[in-house]
C-alpha cells in the first residue's frame, strides 16, 4: 500500500536478478537435437477473466463467434514470467528497464540468453523463431452462455513510469495482487471522470490449448514447465513493514501460486490456474524420420511427479526475485492485503511523492 494509507495499489514491482544474463547458442531447428513433445493445459478462470476485442467485449472467432484465447496472449504471459524467474532481457525496445535486461542484452554474437532461445528473438533485422509454439485456446466450458455475461464498469487510466514514487527504479517488474474469491471488478472512484464497460468471462470459465516445442535443452524445458505450472505449495510471509500501518506483527499466507492474464488486472480480472494435463516428450527427434520414433508419455501422478523433477530447481530458490514474486503470485483468500484499488486522480497528484510500502 501507499505509505500511510489503508488501500493496496493494485500492482507490486518485483526485483530482478541483479546477475549477469547468461547467453548460449541455441538449438537451430535444423539440427534436430534436444528435447520435442507436446504439452496439454488447461485454463480455469478464477476471478473474472477479460481477453478484450478493443470494444469491451471478449475477443471472439471470427465466423464462429465463440469466445477464445489466442495463443499470442498465452505466449506473452509465460514469456513476461520466464524473463524474471530466467533472469533475461525484455523483448521490446525503448521500455523502461535497467540496463542490464534491455533488449540489447538478449543477444550477444551468435548467442542468446535463455528466453530469447525458448520464445524467439527479433531485433534490428535479427531474427529467431523461437521453439515453442501455443495454440488458441478454445472455450471447453462456461457457467453461463457468453452473450449473458454481465458487464462490469471499471475505471479507465494508471500511474505510469513518469510518477517515480510507484515506478522506484528500472530494475523491478510489475506484478499485479490477485483478488481471490471476486466475481465482479473494482468499480470506478464517484468521481472519476474517465471509465468504461467491460465483459469479462466469468469465474468458473474453462478454456483448453496446447504447446508443440522443439530442440529445447532440459534446462530450457524447465523454465518453461515451471512458468506454466508454478507451485501448488507455498508459503509467504508478509512482514508489518509490508502491510502498513494497522499491522504490527508479520502474517503468514499459505497457498497455491496463481497467474493473472489478460486485461483489467488492476481491477481485479486475470486470476487463472493453469493445468498441466499431458505431456509427450521424443528425447531424440531424427527418431522421428527414421522409422523408430519412441515417444514417452505422462499423465495423472506419474505427470505430477516428473513435473515435481524437472521444476524442483526454481521450487528451491529462495532468492530475493522468487521471494517477492511468491509474494505476489500466491493465491489466497485470506490474504489481508485488501482493498485492492487505484487512489483516485486528485490523490496521484496531491501526493506524487508517495512511495509504496514493501513487498514482502
Amino acid at each position: 500500500m501507499p505509505k500511510g494509507e489503508n488501500f493496496w495499489n493494485p500492482y507490486r514491482l518485483v526485483a530482478v536478478s541483479n546477475q549477469s544474463v547468461a547467453h548460449s547458442v541455441p538449438s537451430y531447428h535444423h539440427t534436430m537435437s534436444g528435447l520435442s513433445g507436446r504439452l496439454w493445459c488447461d485454463l480455469e478462470a478464477l476471478t473474472p477473466l477479460l481477453i478484450g476485442d478493443g470494444r469491451g467485449g471478449f475477443v471472439r472467432h471470427r465466423y464462429k463467434q465463440r469466445p477464445y484465447i489466442p495463443a499470442t496472449s498465452l505466449k506473452g504471459a509465460m514469456r513476461s514470467l520466464a524473463e524474471v524467474v530466467g533472469n533475461a532481457a525484455v523483448p521490446f525496445p525503448g521500455v523502461s528497464v535497467d540496463d542490464q535486461h534491455a533488449l540489447v542484452r538478449a543477444r550477444k554474437g551468435s548467442q542468446f540468453d535463455t528466453v530469447a532461445r525458448t520464445f524467439g528473438y527479433l531485433h534490428d533485422g535479427n531474427v529467431f523463431a523461437g521453439l515453442i509454439r501455443f495454440s488458441d485456446a478454445e472455450m471447453t466450458e462456461a457457467p453461463q452462455p457468453p452473450n449473458q455475461w454481465p458487464k462490469h464498469r471499471v475505471a479507465v487510466g494508471q500511474a505510469k513510469p513518469a510518477h517515480g514514487a510507484f515506478y522506484p527504479g528500472t530494475n523491478r517488474r510489475k506484478f499485479y495482487h490477485h483478488h481471490p474469491g471476486a466475481k465482479s471488478l473494482t468499480s470506478p472512484h464517484a468521481d472519476s471522470g474517465q471509465a468504461r464497460d467491460v465483459q469479462p468471462a466469468p469465474p468458473g470459465t474453462c478454456f483448453s490449448f496446447t504447446m508443440d516445442f522443439t530442440n529445447l535443452r532440459d534446462a530450457e524445458l524447465s523454465l518453461l514447465l515451471y512458468c506454466l505450472v508454478l507451485e501448488e505449495q507455498v508459503t509467504v510471509t508478509l512482514s508489518p513493514a509490508a502491510l502498513g500501518p494497522d499491522h504490527h506483527r508479520s502474517a503468514t499466507l499459505n497457498g497455491s501460486l496463481r497467474h493473472k492474464i489478460g486485461g483489467a488486472k488492476p481491477h481485479g480480472a486475470g486470476s487463472a490456474h493453469i493445468r498441466l494435463t499431458k505431456m509427450q516428450l521424443r528425447t531424440d527427434a531424427k527418431t522421428r524420420y527414421q522409422g523408430n520414433s519412441t515417444v514417452d508419455t505422462w499423465e495423472a501422478e506419474a505427470l505430477t511427479d516428473e513435473l515435481e523433477s524437472r521444476t524442483a530447481p526454481f521450487r528451491r530458490r529462495t532468492d530475493r526475485t522468487m521471494q517477492e514474486l511468491r509474494a505476489m503470485l500466491i493465491y489466497c483468500v485470506h490474504d489481508p492485503r485488501k482493498p485492492v484499488h487505484y487512489p483516485t486522480h486528485r490523490w496521484f497528484q496531491d501526493r506524487s511523492t508517495t512511495p509504496l510500502k514493501p513487498t514482502i
